[in-house]
């Protein structure tokens, strides 16, 4: 990302003090970004703990049938694209926070302000 955006500042003119202006604040922002990501992980994977949410293999199983029929590949194609790209490990982490993000939406109970 930020070679794309080094390129538009040469190729716009713009002067070395605004390209570094904006790498600063471009820095910061990605920063904060992460940073309020990271958190949001470590949350819901300590929610997932505290509640005994755990990934099940059929859950794995479901979440490969189903982008294999999203796709119209074979369910061997899907796992195996996952697993050659080293991705199963992250596959995984998004079901579980979907599992965990679904107990809070059942749990929440929601109060009208009066």
């Amino acid at each position: 990302m930020m070679q794309d955006a080094q390129v538009r500042f040469n190729t716009e003119k713009f002067t070395e003090k605004e390209r570094r202006q904006f790498e600063d604040n471009f820095r910061k922002d990605f920063e904060k970004r992460a940073e309020e990501r990271i958190k949001g992980d470590i949350l819901l994977s300590k929610i997932a703990d505290t509640e005994g949410i755990k990934l099940e293999e059929s859950d794995v199983y479901e979440r490969v049938k189903k982008l294999a029929e999203d796709t119209k590949r074979s369910y061997d194609d899907v796992k195996g694209f996952y697993e050659k790209n080293n991705m199963m490990d992250y596959l995984k982490d998004m079901i579980l926070q979907e599992k965990t993000l679904d107990f809070l939406k059942e749990s929440a109970v929601i109060k009208e302000k009066s």
